[in-house]
């Protein structure tokens, strides 16, 4: 329990987490975030025709967000996702 409260008050909330979850709000390493989150349920690889690519699928709008700037400020590309119709989740790609 004491585990569960810490990590509440770090930003994780209780319950279905899918569309709340957001960057937490103590210091971190913003790099290590987004590895994680990209490990869990995201994807890392080559295209058929070689190219290196990372993907994110996530129903939160902060994580998108959060994704978003971390690639804006570090490649320069601007990406602007929205949701998808089928399944009202955040599908964001980066190739090459």
């Amino acid at each position: 329990m004491e585990a569960r409260t810490t990590l509440n008050e770090l930003g994780l909330p209780y319950g279905r987490k899918s569309q709340t979850i957001a960057p937490p709000k103590v210091g971190f390493s913003r790099r290590d975030h987004l590895r994680g989150l990209i490990d869990a349920d995201g994807s890392v690889g080559f295209t058929s025709k070689g190219f290196p690519f990372i993907s994110l699928t996530t129903a939160s709008g902060a994580i998108v967000s959060y994704l978003s700037d971390y690639g804006r400020n570090t490649t320069g590309v601007a990406r602007k996702p929205k949701r998808n119709t089928r399944d009202d989740v955040y599908n964001v790609l980066y190739m090459r």
